[in-house]
């Protein structure tokens, strides 16, 4: 009993030395299945499964098959060498109908499993996918420019390839890379019989905005009753600050499209009220400056607008910065307290011209007759303690800076430009003043933009000080 022992025991041992690998390894099955039919955008999905997992890849290659009995055959197109990753029990592919020329009817897709390596192919290997095919116009989505108005809107463009005999339903999105605050209908319907519908784009500016270029990506994100076509997005630029193109003439319509910064006097009491409003607009080479008044009789003027000059003055901060340049101490001669505040002035230049020319009944083109000064005191020191007189005709002429106005039924309208280069204007800021003045009243302040309401200060009537009138510029073009 004890030898018999012995050798069965010798006998197990050299058996398991004789297998040291273990269990057989296990092939797994691979299958195939899909959706019955293709979806109303032609697509289906097509599902490869394993029996159970594999510690390695399986590869699969797919074909086309042919048909059932009695179909018509529409191509597909899809993926033809699959891989099953290691771990996974089943890979999908995404199945496309080739519709390109198709008439309408109804038609069958075959794909089988030609091959496949890690695993064995399981009986029958062969799916049918069924395309009942209706035609379906598609719908493309195309901007007309590639940047915003001045007036802050876009338009984009639906447009299908056909009329439909159904409303085309189109959902909008914003797409990747969108960083402007933009607003538009975010569903659209093109009505039944029509091609095409136009979806108006807003953009918000928000204030302080740094310039730059900021995009907003529409696409399309998804269509009812009928397709979305190849062109599925459309990109509009907000490209900030808006360039103004102004001719100054005296005719003043370009200024009701222009991209420009408005002020007017607030609602109550102000002070100096005969300036109504100051706009400011700008490109890359010049900034156009335009402001409306009133007639002085309105305001306790000595001398009506056919006898009176009115003294002017432009404040000119040309680098936008306030703790540069001069200050002004006084709002006119027989006021104590500055039209601004000294943290909100920084003038680097002065204007003081007469705006009408009473002989000629003309407003003045801000040049001929000379009142341009430039600064050259230190920081914040009163304006008058360092003026330079620059000379019209041999220092600066009408290329430097022109202006245009008129006067009817009271109200006078004017608009000037000044060149930028001779400004040196070349930053991202500038800042601006307007004031008129009373001729036969001891040059008394009439009319003042910026301005607010006016105060009490110890018992006296003063205009509420705010800051000058601030434009973003475009970059600089010499």
């Amino acid at each position: 009993m004890l030898g018999i022992s012995a050798l069965v025991a010798g006998t197990m041992f050299t058996a398991c030395k004789e297998n040291p690998s273990g269990p057989e390894t296990v092939i797994p099955t691979v299958s195939i299945s899909a959706d019955a039919s293709f979806a109303s955008d032609n697509t289906a999905t097509l599902t490869l499964s394993l029996s159970e997992a594999t510690t390695e890849d399986v590869s699969v290659t797919l074909a086309d098959a042919d048909v059932q009995s009695g179909s018509k055959k529409v191509s597909a197109i899809y993926s033809k060498n699959v891989t099953i990753a290691a771990g996974e029990t089943s890979a999908t592919v995404d199945v496309q109908a080739d519709i390109l020329g198709l008439e309408e009817g109804t038609y069958q897709a075959a794909i089988q499993i030609a091959s496949a390596e890690g695993a064995e192919v399981a009986e029958n290997p062969v799916v049918y996918i069924a395309l009942n095919y209706v035609q379906q116009a598609s719908v493309d989505l195309y901007a007309d420019n590639t940047t915003f108005r001045p007036d802050g809107t876009a338009a984009l463009r639906l447009v299908l390839s056909e009329a439909s005999s159904m409303d085309v339903t189109v959902t909008l999105e914003e797409g990747e890379g969108t960083t402007a605050d933009v607003s538009y209908e975010k569903t659209v319907t093109i009505p039944a019989g029509e091609t095409e519908k136009e979806v108006i784009l807003t953009v918000e500016i928000p204030e302080n905005l740094e310039p730059g270029t900021y995009p907003a990506v529409i696409q399309i994100a998804s269509v009812e009753n009928a397709l979305a076509g190849n062109a599925k997005s459309a990109t509009i630029n907000l490209v900030y600050p808006f360039t103004a193109n102004i001719t100054v003439d005296g005719v003043f319509d370009d200024w009701d499209t222009a991209p420009a910064s408005v002020w007017t006097l607030p609602e109550g009491d102000v002070k100096y009220g005969m300036i109504k409003t100051l706009k400011l607009a700008a490109n890359g080479s010049r900034v156009f400056v335009y402001f409306e008044f009133d007639d002085p009789s309105n305001y306790n003027s000595k001398t009506p607008y056919e006898d009176n000059s009115l003294p002017f003055n432009m404040y000119i901060d040309t680098d936008g910065d306030p703790t540069t340049g001069a200050i002004v101490t006084a709002v006119d001669n027989d006021t104590y307290y500055p039209p601004y505040d000294a943290d909100h002035m920084g003038l680097e230049y002065y204007l003081e011209i007469t705006l009408h020319d009473v002989g000629t009944n003309t407003i003045s083109d801000f040049w001929t007759y000379g009142g341009l000064y430039r600064y050259d005191g230190d920081d914040g020191d009163a304006v008058f303690s360092k003026l330079t007189q620059l000379k019209a005709g041999s220092d600066y002429d009408g290329s430097s800076i022109y202006g245009s106005g008129v006067y009817e039924n009271g109200t006078g309208r004017v608009e000037v430009q000044l060149s930028r280069q001779f400004f040196e204007m070349t930053g991202s800021k500038a800042r601006f003043a307007v004031k008129v003045m009373d001729q036969y009243n001891n040059w008394k302040a009439l009319g003042l933009l910026p301005q607010g309401n006016s105060v009490e200060v110890d018992g006296v009537t003063q205009h509420g000080q705010v800051d000058m009138a601030e434009i973003t510029l475009p970059d600089y073009e010499g």
